[in-house]
């Protein structure tokens, strides 16, 4: 209700009086303080409610008035509210007849008539948001439809600002409800109705909801929906995702829709394999695609002896060894399957369903991908390429589609190892991987070829690996043959052909190790301490006693970053002999960090836990101190592994990767807030990683003896290649017959 307070002195009660009632005459709600109540509690719950709803505040202005403590008090709360003002003066010597009453009433009246209709939007959003506050924030307190859209708008008209902070907090509370509400209806619509009636209902919210509710909400709407729709029509997605960005609603809400949301929405989008090329019979077989007559419920592997089957319904997929009666491992399909077929390296499997391929790792089983946007009728059969890294689907002689398997993944050489570290050497040019026998393989990073095996050191099982003061000088955290000892630390000399174990003062034996080229220090960490060696001499630098240290890493400026066993982060500051914790440090049990990444900004920990449970963290230095921050959660990539025992960053810190145990990796771009980037296309644990000097690719070392090269994909967080990827994907579906655009 539109009203106008008056703001007065005692002493000029009559003449307000006068005034009030003159204005009430004309039609105009006034509230003035009848009580004159008493500054304070009381005076707080009634006047400045009053204050707050509105429309006009006129102060009766006088010298008794601006010596008023009260006065003042309500001049300060019209203010902070942004209520519209005006000001009227008295003076005990000046006329003030009936006639200059009316008078006064009349520019008050016509004063009133000038204030914006936002006055009376802002001041009814504020009286909301005190009552939300007053009564502990109660969701049905909130704004909801006309008024919630009303506020909303507020943003278009350039006067948000208006809002008191509370106010804003409030407004984006109820938008965050609201989308809470309808999430949770659509989620449930997408239960009942199935994964296509649930995407379509998104799109039907995304394009009738009015202007900014529609298209802040519809951000994330695709996000949640995509996977799903993704399973169904790719192309569908990606052109309703194009028509959100295309909308004007959308570009002007940029306070709900910030770079992340967006950058988000489009991946989630694009989170699809889709063809890439559509064939006929001819070409196919030109390929080298061989398709077999029928389909298949079973298939040996032509580099092992494992053997797949698919069980009576095709909903499940059972390996087994040769001599074997029962299935060492049973992976449940996302969809009944009816053809399958190992790729000639091995490597993959690939299990053809209705509405897509599943390449499963042809070890383990695991589920690594997920290709689709053909609907495949069950005489559909699968066929892969002579090199392992395409795979086509035949319908009928002219209508054969191919996908690529390992986009950006390269295997360099396969070896009998098994991985467990390792380390850039000369500036990234090459890389040293550790294996748990204890040989040290060294790559060439620009042709990933290897260089050299030292295969010296004899242990029963080595586990990290650390750059000496050499490029081919190496330590190495490893259990020596003799399986009574503890864990010894080796100094390998490849260039001098030479091991020695180094022994540790006061019978301490090594957990990890981590150097940094150009520093001399060598980082030791034990169950009980922390040590600091010369790289070159190995003789003791400092110590520091009481930890149980789990994950080093030496920064090029001699820092020594340290995780703890409890899940804690500490910082070793150059020539310091005592720890730095950062601040609101919180240990979590069971999240113990295994690898530490120092980037350009901020150092990377994992271990434990790494995308759910905050079993991973990021540790920045920000205002004169060490801060912890979140790290990778789920949002960052579809993998559910909770383990990572490897971590690393470029030589010029602009980039961190790490590898999580399913065989997926993790990129950041530290000059970026929110850039990420991540691939699963191994089925193997990457236990060792290092970055190109170029800054473009990952050569990473698996656990089960593979050595790869991952493309770094720096386009995955730049807004304009992402869209172009949009439209390419629809373009794509429209040109092979897949898609047509509404």
């Amino acid at each position: 209700m539109s009203y106008v307070f008056l703001s007065y002195a005692r002493v000029y009660k009559g003449y307000v009086d006068e005034l009030a009632s003159c204005l009430k005459n004309q039609g105009v709600t006034v509230w003035q303080d009848t009580e004159r109540l008493r500054f304070g509690e009381v005076w707080s719950a009634r006047v400045n409610d009053a204050i707050r709803g509105s429309s006009l505040v006129v102060f009766v202005t006088s010298s008794e008035w601006y010596e008023s403590q009260p006065c003042q008090n309500e001049a300060k709360q019209a203010s902070y509210y942004n209520r519209p003002i005006y000001q009227l003066s008295v003076d005990p010597n000046d006329n003030q007849d009936e006639s200059d009453i009316s008078s006064r009433a009349a520019e008050i009246v016509q004063r009133l008539h000038e204030v914006s209709p936002v006055s009376d939007l802002t001041a009814s959003v504020e009286t909301s948001t005190e009552r939300w506050i007053r009564e502990g924030r109660k969701s049905s307190n909130l704004l909801r439809g006309s008024s919630l859209h009303q506020a909303l708008r507020l943003d278009d008209t350039g006067q948000y600002g208006l809002l008191t902070e509370n106010a804003r907090r409030y407004v984006c509370s109820s938008k965050r409800h609201r989308r809470f509400t309808l999430v949770r209806l659509f989620v449930f619509s997408a239960l009942s109705l199935g994964a296509l009636l649930g995407y379509c209902q998104a799109r039907t919210v995304s394009e009738s909801y009015t202007r900014i509710g529609s298209r802040s909400y519809a951000n994330s709407l695709i996000v949640s929906t995509s996977p799903m729709g993704n399973r169904v029509d790719p192309y569908l997605v990606a052109d309703v995702t194009l028509q959100i960005l295309d909308d004007e609603g959308y570009s002007r809400t940029s306070w709900l829709n910030d770079g992340y949301s967006t950058q988000l929405m489009m991946r989630a989008a694009l989170d699809a394999v889709t063809p890439t090329a559509r064939l006929d019979e001819h070409d196919a077989l030109a390929e080298g695609f061989a398709f077999p007559e029928a389909p298949r419920t079973q298939a040996a592997s032509p580099t092992s002896d494992v053997s797949a089957t698919l069980n009576g319904g095709g909903t499940y997929v059972a390996l087994t060894r040769q001599g074997e009666r029962s299935p060492y491992t049973t992976t449940r399909l996302e969809m009944p399957s009816f053809d399958l077929a190992f790729s000639p390296d091995g490597s993959y499997l690939a299990v053809l369903g209705g509405g897509g391929i599943v390449i499963l790792d042809g070890t383990s089983g695991a589920q690594l991908l997920f290709l689709n946007g053909t609907k495949n009728p069950e005489n559909s059969t699968l066929a892969w390429s002579p090199d392992s890294t395409r795979v086509s689907v035949r319908h009928t002689a002219d209508e054969i589609f191919t996908w690529t398997v390992r986009q950006d993944t390269t295997v360099l050489t396969s070896t009998e190892r098994r991985f467990v570290d390792g380390e850039g050497v000369d500036g990234g040019e090459r890389i040293a991987f550790l294996a748990e026998d204890g040989s040290i393989t060294l790559v060439n990073t620009a042709s990933g070829t290897v260089e050299d095996v030292n295969e010296r050191l004899e242990v029963s099982g080595a586990t990290d690996l650390a750059v000496g003061s050499g490029s081919e000088d190496f330590f190495v955290v490893a259990q020596s043959p003799d399986a009574a000892k503890e864990p010894c630390l080796y100094h390998v000399d490849c260039a001098r052909k030479a091991v020695d174990e180094l022994s540790l003062p006061d019978g301490l034996h090594p957990q990890c190790v981590s150097s940094a080229e150009g520093t001399g220090i060598l980082a030791v960490g034990c169950a009980d301490a922390l040590l600091l060696l010369d790289a070159s001499t190995g003789e003791a630098l400092s110590r520091v006693d009481g930890l149980n240290v789990t994950a080093l890493a030496v920064g090029s400026d001699g820092r020594v970053y340290v995780g703890l066993f409890d899940g804690g982060a500490a910082v070793l500051e150059p020539n310091s002999t005592k720890l730095t914790y950062p601040e609101a440090a919180i240990p979590a049990a069971g999240n113990t960090p295994h690898a530490i990444a120092v980037g350009s900004r901020r150092a990377l920990f994992v271990g434990d836990g790494t995308v759910r449970g905050e079993g991973s963290r990021f540790l920045v230095h920000t205002s004169g101190s060490w801060k912890l921050q979140p790290g990778l959660d789920s949002s960052m990539t579809d993998s559910t592994a909770p383990l990572s025992r490897s971590a690393t960053a470029s030589s010029d810190g602009s980039v961190l990767a790490c590898g999580l145990a399913d065989g997926s990796v993790i990129l950041f771009f530290d000059a970026d807030g929110y850039g990420i980037s991540a691939r699963h296309e191994l089925g193997s644990e990457l236990r060792g990683l290092a970055i190109s000097p170029s800054n473009d690719c990952v050569i990473g070392a698996t656990e089960d003896g593979r050595v790869v090269r991952i493309a770094i994909d720096r386009n995955s967080n730049d807004e304009g290649a992402l869209r172009e990827r949009l439209e390419e994907r629809v373009c794509q579906g429209t040109e092979l017959g897949l898609y047509q655009s509404e």
